[in-house]
């Protein structure tokens, strides 16, 4: 369809353009009977209109009047791009392409969703250009009457009524030229995606547009059935020529009826594309493609699908080894490559405190491209990699050591274990590293710089929280902890019951022989950790959680002068280690399951 320059664009007369990749008026439309749709006929598939014709009309007659109601939709837009469509009747312009006859209601919506309709009710004689009625208003949900009638093969009528409002408009069309008369092989109810230029509009999201009271005159004066109607679906996702990202929602259905009744069978959808097939569906072709014993009709009758659809799966199977291709995205090519990026996390993993133009020079060197920092910091976060502080972890460690622990503790329940460590702090640990001030400027917080005395917080650690625990001034001796692992026994069991396995690093004062003297008389096994391994200790989560509570708890200490350091602390610790999930999560953490004794889990 054509529309005057006064619309901004010229809008090109539009018939029904073939699905294929080439769109020309002249080309050859392709047939083929689309899943889901009921009727008895063939549809028509097109890439612009959506809607039903009657083709041929009976011997000795022509097509002379089409007509039908309809209710104006509320267009949306489609993906969040502005579209727009046309509803329409008319004669000829399917099989027989010289000219249409046509009135109908233009639909624009704006990406933001505010519709118009007030300038796009037209009538045409293609390939004329189109006109626009005057003296009447079209809004949303207002009821419409469209008809063309054909008084001659070169002139006709055209007449567009708001049922709603009251207001009509007509107007008398004679053909163009003596090329352009019509022949009236084809009656139309149409929604259709126009052009523009030389393109196709992005489609709106029309909802649902259902003709009534659909009827067709002939030329001996009689009216003709409709039901005989020829579908006409729209199939546009596999248009390679526009890249305008048009897929129409299955939502969006045309319907045509007759007597304020829909047909029978007949429900048109304009649809980008048959529905996925399920899971089970898909595995049932692959196993039938592999066999290679039945042909493709027969795997396509079996699966209930297209053979078009067996084909497609098919070519996947064989180029790219799986039953779905891979995804195809468009925009530039990016600068890091996959097998690039792939080598920049492994050497991350080796080395992942580099700096930015440190991997930059990685890149110059592997690959002998120079990539941008930004290119990289943005392929890394695509990745899912991110900057954050890094754990420090000795070069000493022994991999065979831990590989040795990890296999013995193995035949330990967690409910057996007790870990035994100690951690200092002094009245520093107070200090918060952040603070809040007026941007630009940085926070000031005024404290005691000098160094007070230290304590020692010595725990007994299992996955139910702290067993015993000691707070004192000093450092811690060999013989205060032995002093200590001789209470602790008091409130472990004889293996194998539960707390009968001491755990505890090689700390010099932890091996002593009245320690190994004093576990082998109360039946408790005495486990050291391999070297460097704090990781393998679930008690070094609870320090770092422990110290954390003491900061976000300090203004409670500062505010109470008479309070001991040594009190607040025992505090602490006894909070602290009385939650038993952050113990279980700690036990996790350094590699534990976690069993109960009561059910043996």
């Amino acid at each position: 369809m054509k529309l005057l320059t006064l619309f901004c664009a010229t809008v090109l007369a539009a018939a029904p353009q073939p699905y294929g990749p080439e769109v020309t008026h002249a080309a050859n439309r392709r047939f083929s009977q689309l899943d889901g749709i009921s009727n008895k006929t063939n549809a028509d598939l097109t890439l612009n209109w959506s809607g039903a014709v009657l083709n041929a009309p009976p011997s000795g007659t022509t097509f002379t009047s089409v007509s039908a109601e309809f209710s104006v939709p509320t267009p949306k837009p489609a993906n969040g791009r502005a579209g727009s469509s046309s509803v329409w009747v008319g004669i000829d312009g399917s099989t027989y392409p010289n000219a249409i006859l046509q009135t109908g209601v233009y639909l624009s919506v704006t990406s933001n969703g505010s519709a118009s309709f007030g300038a796009w009710y037209m009538y045409e004689w293609y390939p004329d250009y189109a006109g626009g009625f005057s003296g009447i208003s079209i809004n949303a949900g207002d009821r419409i009457s469209l008809c063309v009638v054909s008084t001659s093969p070169g002139s006709g009528t055209v007449t567009i009524e708001n049922l709603t409002n009251g207001q009509k408009a007509s107007q008398s069309l004679t053909a163009p030229d003596s090329s352009s008369t019509l022949n009236g092989q084809n009656a139309e109810w149409i929604v259709e995606d126009y052009e523009e230029g030389s393109h196709l509009v992005v489609l709106d999201n029309f909802g649902i547009v259902t003709f009534n009271n659909a009827s067709v005159g002939l030329s001996n004066g009689s009216s003709l059935e409709t039901e005989g109607a020829e579908i006409m679906n729209m199939l546009q996702c596999f248009r390679k020529l526009v890249p305008r990202g048009i897929h129409p929602s299955p939502a969006w259905i045309i319907q045509i009826s007759k007597n304020n009744q829909p047909w029978q069978s007949i429900n048109i959808r304009v649809t980008g594309m048959a529905p996925n097939l399920a899971r089970s569906t898909l595995d049932l072709i692959h196993d039938m493609l592999v066999s290679g014993e039945l042909t493709t009709s027969q795997m396509a009758e079996a699966a209930g699908c297209s053979k078009r659809a067996i084909i497609r799966l098919r070519s996947n199977l064989q180029l790219f080894g799986s039953l779905k291709a891979p995804e195809v995205k468009g925009g530039r090519p990016r600068k890091i490559t996959p097998v690039m990026l792939e080598a920049l996390c492994d050497h991350l993993l080796e080395k992942p405190d580099l700096y930015i133009h440190e991997m930059e020079l990685f890149m110059l060197d592997e690959f002998d491209m120079r990539v941008p920092k930004s290119t990289i910091s943005d392929a890394l976060h695509h990745k899912g990699w991110s900057k954050k502080v890094a754990r420090q972890q000795a070069r000493e460690r022994n991999a065979d050591l831990r590989d040795e622990y990890m296999h013995y503790i193995s035949d330990f329940c967690s409910y057996h274990l007790v870990y035994v460590d100690e951690s200092g702090c002094d009245k520093r640990i107070g200090f918060r590293r952040t603070g809040w001030s007026p941007s630009g400027t940085t926070p000031i917080q005024v404290s005691r710089c000098h160094r007070d005395q230290r304590y020692q917080i010595l725990p007994a650690y299992s996955q139910d929280g702290i067993v015993l625990s000691r707070v004192f001034q000093g450092s811690t001796d060999a013989p205060f902890f032995e002093d200590f692992i001789e209470e602790l026994l008091q409130h472990c069991g004889k293996w194998p019951e539960p707390k009968s396995v001491l755990i505890m690093d090689n700390a010099s004062f932890h091996h002593s022989e009245r320690i190994e003297q004093m576990c082998s008389g109360k039946g408790v096994k005495l486990v050291y950790l391999p070297p460097y391994s704090p990781d393998l200790n679930p008690i070094e989560e609870f320090f770092a959680e422990l110290k954390a509570f003491i900061r976000r708890h300090w203004q409670s200490y500062k505010d109470s002068p008479g309070q001991g350091f040594d009190t607040y602390l025992e505090w602490c610790v006894d909070t602290v280690g009385a939650r038993e999930e952050s113990a279980k999560g700690h036990f996790r953490h350094a590699g534990l399951n976690i069993e109960c004794h009561n059910t043996g889990l």
